[in-house]
């Protein structure tokens, strides 16, 4: 990868697909940074569990991301392989997500400190149920509002 980490996954045959992620450009030279799992439902990433494996003032920080979906189409899922990038998350399925909980848990000691998010998104949609327009107070990675404009 050109973010200097290398991600091995392995595809189980119930379905979920376990990671492990290096810094570097392999397993053998890389610190690991974190795993996790992956769960699918109908072509669609439901849920998310991570484990930072980069322990740090004696934290242990995991994460459990939750997806909800519409029933329309996603407009990266006619990109031929877009599906096969399991590190992009959401955006690899077959719909739109439409909300995402994010819980979060540090362990210090015999201490937890939990918390959750909720971001919702809508979509504004054309007659072939491709999304026009999508928009969201925040999200996981931008605490801002954002509108986007698909274009076809």
């Amino acid at each position: 990868s050109s973010e200097n980490y290398v991600i091995y996954y392995t595809h189980a045959s119930d379905g979920k697909i376990s990671y492990e992620k290096f810094l570097g450009s392999s397993k053998e030279e890389g610190q690991k940074l974190s795993h996790g799992v992956l769960y699918f439902k109908n072509d669609n990433l439901v849920k998310s569990e991570n484990v930072f494996d980069v322990i740090v003032d004696d934290k242990v920080t995991t994460t459990t991301i939750s997806y909800e979906y519409d029933t329309y189409n996603n407009p990266y899922n006619s990109i031929v392989g877009y599906n096969k990038l399991l590190d992009k998350a959401a955006i690899v399925s077959k719909n739109n997500v439409v909300m995402i909980v994010a819980e979060t848990a540090v362990v210090v000691g015999d201490q937890t400190i939990s918390s959750a998010k909720m971001h919702t998104i809508s979509y504004k949609y054309d007659k072939d149920n491709n999304p026009t327009e999508q928009e969201s107070e925040s999200s996981l990675n931008n605490p801002n509002y954002s509108k986007i404009q698909y274009l076809y």
